[in-house]
């Protein structure tokens, strides 16, 4: 009896809201920091002739018969860096003088900071996240000195139990490793911890899927996509062949272009930072937002330009893409193509500089949005004053995604009277120990520096009887393993060292 066999076909059609080249700009350009961005301005003047550096020397007469461009053309012609002060009073007071420039002026417009806080320490700040027993801590400790110069852990986790049974003198399960690698999957930045580059794209495609209700303009359903084909078919995405991934999923080459796309926005390499610090490389960072309080309770804020052009659109290539629209000119073919070309720089040109207005006012309106939630920690800045405040917060206070607050959040800095913080720290949400009690985790930082400040210095506690205390007078339960943890990001030395 013959059989037949043949490969069926099938064809999937898909709804898909697709990124426009404005979002995808906007996107890129919100996640760059202040040094980055002012480096990418430079890089796109240069790349671009339609773009010149300076304020512009025309007004709206320009482009007021161009009917290519926005409706907001005529506004968005020009980008003008913001400088570092004087952007606007928060608080009572609308006094234009104010606090604005206190201890700042034109000459500083970047003031890079020196930041002595490494890849490695800001894993450690982490761990202070879970309330780990001792075994648990004495694991993820070998694990993050484990990483390679990816950030991957390469050894087996048989290998792994053997090198902590015989180098650390702790004896533990599989199990028990894979549930502390699990909780270093879930360490920023994203990826780190994975076993190979594989995995490493599947961490941060399921971090990306966590929060994918609040995803804009990433359609979930592209983003699964494109976790199904990591997982499933990741030799043929790595020898790039769509031929064969058109075959198997059904998907057309339009769309598994974009599934090429979510995946090529992901790091593959989340460790390269920790080479740098283990190195020794000085690293600095730039404030994105310049603070400054006064006694009356107002609060100035201003976003920092760094050494970062004004730019405009070019007069002359305006002039020309109108001239070429006029029908009463006669082109040559070859004319027609050059105008084309300016058309094409001019359009690309605009975009860059709505977008660059639009990352302005969205920062500007996302940090004003996080002052006001946590008004009185700008004030005092005691972190005991720091309200419970996640994203979603903010994003429905501002009225955007959750996921262009995150971005605009990321690697970004802020100098409030001279002190530097991650916008990250200006977040706070509780967190549940081992017990299942849930513990404000700001809270047991202000805590214990209160009991460390008060004790008999001839006599200082140890880390265990800081933990009594913390139950005790705090109700605040955690381990002495924690209590380590904490001593560490606070700088508070041991009580050995303690002792006068």
């Amino acid at each position: 009896m013959g059989i037949s066999q043949g490969l069926a076909l099938e064809q999937k059609q898909k709804m898909l809201q697709r990124l426009s080249p404005q979002q995808m700009l906007l996107v890129n350009l919100y996640e760059m920091p202040i040094t980055e961005l002012s480096e990418e301005v430079k890089n796109k003047i240069y790349d671009n002739e339609a773009l010149e550096e300076g304020t512009a020397g025309h007004s709206a007469e320009t482009s007021s018969d161009s009917d290519f461009g926005t409706d907001e053309s005529v506004e968005t012609e020009e980008f003008v860096a913001p400088e570092t002060y004087d952007t606007g009073i928060l608080g009572d007071s609308e006094d234009e003088g104010g606090a604005g420039s206190r201890g700042y002026d034109d000459k500083s417009q970047e003031m890079p900071i020196g930041q002595t806080v490494t890849f490695l320490d800001d894993l450690w700040s982490q761990v202070a996240n879970y309330d780990l027993t001792e075994q648990q801590f004495s694991i993820i400790e070998f694990l993050i000195g484990s990483l390679d110069d990816n950030g991957y852990l390469t050894s087996s986790t048989y290998d792994i139990v053997d090198d902590l049974m015989f180098s650390q003198n702790v004896y533990t399960t599989e199990e028990e490793v894979d549930e502390m690698i699990a909780i270093l999957h879930q360490f920023d930045p994203p990826g780190i911890g994975a076993r190979d580059t594989r995995e490493c794209l599947l961490i941060q495609l399921d971090r990306i899927l966590e929060d994918g209700n609040n995803q804009k303009f990433e359609k979930l359903e592209l983003v699964q996509d494109a976790r199904d084909m990591v997982s499933n078919y990741y030799n043929f995405f790595l020898n790039n062949n769509k031929d064969k991934l058109m075959q198997m999923t059904g998907f057309s080459a339009l769309y598994l272009d974009d599934v090429f796309g979510i995946i090529r926005k992901l790091n593959p390499y989340p460790g390269l930072a920790l080479c740098e610090s283990i190195s020794g490389a000085s690293q600095t960072v730039t404030p994105d937002f310049i603070i400054v309080t006064d006694q009356d309770g107002n609060i100035n804020l201003s976003l920092n330009g760094g050494y970062m052009p004004s730019f405009h659109l070019s007069n002359d290539y305006l002039q020309m893409v109108r001239m070429s629209q006029d029908p009463s000119v006669k082109m040559s073919r070859h004319d027609k193509a050059r105008f084309e070309y300016m058309k094409d720089k001019v359009e690309d040109a605009r975009m860059f500089i709505e977008a660059m207005h639009q990352r302005q006012h969205n920062l500007e309106k996302v940090m004003r949005t996080i002052i006001d939630l946590q008004h009185k920690f700008f004030i005092t800045q005691n972190e005991r004053d720091l309200n419970n405040l996640i994203l979603s917060d903010v994003a429905s206070k501002t009225g955007l995604d959750v996921s262009t607050v995150s971005r605009i959040c990321r690697s970004k800095y802020a100098l409030v009277d001279g002190s530097l913080y991650k916008l990250s720290q200006f977040f706070k949400r509780n967190s549940t120990n081992a017990s299942g009690q849930e513990i404000d985790l700001g809270n047991v930082e202000v805590a214990l520096r209160e009991i460390v400040d008060g004790e008999d210095k001839q006599n200082p506690y140890s880390d265990e009887k800081l933990a009594e205390l913390l139950e005790s007078s705090k109700g605040i339960k955690v381990s002495r393993r924690t209590i380590n943890v904490y001593r560490k990001k606070l700088g508070i030395p041991s009580s050995t060292n303690r002792k006068s």
